[in-house]
């Protein structure tokens, strides 16, 4: 029997559009790909929004680390959420509890990601889709919208279910 450790998560997601070879890495050789110089800015630079992005909320919302007991809890916010359903893995993304009209006492989620730029970028939305389209497979259920916080605390609210169907299959 042949085991397939295959695991494609955002971060490959969001490689493919800047280069194929990193996201290539990313999913067959995880332990091969390190980052570089120009991917460890980013990354301080999305943790530096995220960051400025949850002290500008802690008066009105509620940031939980993920956990049983804070989706039970309804927490606003729900922070370091790890899942994976068949092939398809998000680690340490964040989700933000919206209302559904239609059932009010049901709580909803919708992705939220921290941008390093001024203004969306094209892997912005596809990383933010890829997310929405795990979090359906996982919720039972897809978010409408995905949330883009950038650099200089804009946060832009993208609708998922447009770039989520260009990336499916036709049926």
């Amino acid at each position: 029997m042949i085991k397939n450790d295959l695991q494609i998560s955002e971060r490959a997601i969001r490689a493919h559009n800047l280069c194929l070879r990193k996201a290539s890495l990313l999913i067959f050789s995880p332990s091969l790909s390190s980052p570089n110089a120009y991917g460890n800015m980013q990354s301080a630079l999305s943790k530096i929004t995220r960051q400025n992005y949850f002290h500008s909320i802690s008066n009105q919302l509620i940031a939980q680390p993920f956990s049983s007991f804070s989706v039970s809890n309804k927490a606003d916010i729900l922070t370091d959420v790890n899942l994976s359903i068949d092939f398809l893995f998000i680690k340490n993304i964040t989700i933000i509890k919206v209302q559904d009209m239609l059932h009010l006492d049901e709580a909803y989620y919708e992705p939220i990601i921290f941008s390093s730029a001024n203004k969306i970028q094209p892997e912005d939305k596809i990383e933010l889709s890829f997310i929405g389209y795990t979090l359906s497979k996982i919720l039972n259920y897809m978010p409408d919208k995905g949330h883009i916080v950038l650099v200089d605390g804009r946060t832009i609210t993208v609708k998922l279910s447009e770039n989520i169907k260009k990336c499916l299959p036709i049926k």
